[in-house]
């Protein structure tokens, strides 16, 4: 039995499962993750254009496509998110494994983020309904309320 693992011979490629994967890749989920990948850019495009001093956190690296994590370093996500709540937005702060947490996420620790930066972070999260209008529709939202906190504070961007 030397030399045999799982049925196949050292060096033997088991073929079934490549092609698996090779239809999961051009099955229609490829295209919806190409799809908020597409979108998810365009957001975190306008995000910066808004505001020049906004982290996008894990850009340029590979990353899930429905998800983006930034912070605006003046102002902590829990304001935010309970703005964001009242406006209609559901986003959260840290990582979705430690969704319901108060402390900074641990991944962005694990990045080298600093903790302040990090207690600014916020998450938003795109799914198969997500379309260009709610994201537009968020950024005039998020914009509204990131001026009226400012304003409410005495800071001038």
């Amino acid at each position: 039995m030397e030399g045999l693992t799982s049925a196949f011979t050292s060096g033997e490629v088991a073929l079934p499962p490549l092609q698996s994967v090779a239809r999961a890749l051009a099955s229609p989920q490829a295209s919806e993750m190409a799809r908020l990948a597409q979108l998810r850019d365009g957001f975190e495009s306008a995000l910066i254009q808004s505001f020049s001093e906004a982290s996008i956190f894990g850009q340029g690296a590979p990353r899930l496509p429905n998800t983006s994590c930034f912070a605006l370093p003046d102002l902590q996500a829990e304001t935010l998110l309970i703005a964001l709540d009242l406006a209609g937005f559901a986003v959260s702060s840290g990582s979705a494994c430690s969704s319901g947490k108060v402390r900074p996420s641990h991944v962005l620790d694990a990045m080298g983020v600093g903790a302040d930066l990090a207690k600014c972070a916020l998450r938003v999260s795109l799914g198969w309904a997500t379309r260009e209008s709610d994201l537009e529709r968020f950024c005039e939202t998020f914009q509204k309320t990131v001026w009226t906190i400012r304003e409410r504070r005495g800071l001038r961007y």
